[in-house]
C-alpha cells in the first residue's frame, strides 16, 4: 500500500478530488489503491503554515499542526499544490494602459496593441515577489518533510467564454467581468510563473509535475473539459489527470 499526504491552497481541491477518484477506482477492480489524505493550508488548524520571521526562533518555521501530520502519517511522499494564483492576480484585469511583455520562450507569441513593452525581467520579479510567502511555504515543507515532495503546477488560465459564464472569482479578484485582459497575455503571465515555480523546486529538490499537455489549448487556456466551477480553478478531472503523472513520478523518487 502505497501512502502519501497532501498540502495546498485552492488548487489542491481539483487534485484531491482526482486523487480520491483514483482510489475509488482502484477499489473498484480490486486493486490496491493508494491511500491519501489531502489537507487545506487555510483550515483552521494549519492557518498560518508558516510563522513569521519573528515567531521562527522559537516556533520553528511550520506550523506545528502540519508537523504533527507530516510525522505521524509517515508519508512515502507528499503532494503540493501551494499557491499558484499569481499570474491570474497580475493578469485578469485589463488595464487603462495596457502593457504586455515580449516571452523569452516565445519571442513570436503575439503582443496587445498600442501596449506598452515591459522587460520580461520585471515582469518575473513582480510575479516573484507576489509568490515570496508561498514559496517560503513550498521550502518549509520540503525541509521538514522526512519524505520526498512533489510540486503540483497550477493549471493554465481559464479562457474567457468560460470565465465569463462563471464570474464568481472575479467578485473576489476585483475584476470587472467586461474588462479582461488578453487571453494571449494571460497565458504568458501562467507560462513565466511556472518557470519560476520550477526553478525553485529544482533549486529545493522538489519534483515538479507540469500540466498535462493535452489539457492546454491552442491559446495556452485551460482545455474546456478541465475547467472548475468558477473563474480560475480546474475540475477532477484534471487532478485525476495531474495525480496519474504524480504517482508515476513518485516511483522514481528519492529523499
Amino acid at each position: 500500500m502505497t501512502r502519501y499526504l497532501g498540502f495546498g491552497h485552492s488548487h489542491i481541491v481539483a487534485v484531491a478530488k482526482g486523487a480520491y477518484a483514483l482510489q475509488a477506482k482502484e477499489q473498484a477492480n480490486a486493486g490496491t489503491p493508494a491511500e491519501a489524505s489531502f489537507h487545506y493550508l487555510y483550515d483552521a488548524p494549519f492557518h498560518p503554515a508558516w510563522l513569521e520571521a519573528e515567531q521562527r526562533e522559537t516556533a520553528g518555521r511550520l506550523n506545528g499542526a502540519i508537523l504533527d501530520k507530516l510525522l505521524s502519517a509517515a508519508p512515502q511522499f507528499v503532494v503540493l499544490s501551494v499557491g499558484g494564483n499569481e499570474h491570474n492576480v497580475l493578469s485578469f484585469s485589463a488595464q487603462d494602459r495596457p502593457y504586455d511583455f515580449i516571452l523569452s520562450e516565445e519571442p513570436d507569441a503575439p503582443l496587445c496593441a498600442n501596449a506598452e513593452i515591459i522587460p520580461e525581467s520585471a515582469i518575473r520579479e513582480t510575479l516573484h515577489g507576489w509568490m515570496k510567502d508561498k514559496i517560503a511555504i513550498l521550502d518549509a515543507l520540503s525541509r521538514a518533510s522526512a519524505a520526498p515532495c512533489m510540486l503540483i503546477s497550477p493549471p493554465p488560465p481559464l479562457p474567457r467564454a468560460h470565465v465569463l459564464a462563471h464570474p464568481g472569482e472575479l467578485v473576489r479578484l476585483g475584476v470587472d467581468s467586461l474588462q479582461i485582459a488578453p487571453e494571449h497575455l494571460r497565458a504568458k503571465m501562467w507560462h513565466l510563473q511556472t518557470r519560476i515555480y520550477e526553478k525553485i523546486c529544482a533549486d529545493i529538490n522538489v519534483a515538479f509535475i507540469p500540466v498535462p499537455p493535452e489539457f492546454i489549448d491552442e491559446n495556452g487556456m485551460l482545455t474546456a473539459e478541465a475547467c472548475g466551477n468558477d473563474a480560475t480553478h480546474a475540475n477532477e478531472i484534471f487532478g485525476e489527470a495531474v495525480m496519474q503523472h504524480a504517482l508515476r513520478a513518485a516511483e522514481t523518487l528519492s529523499k
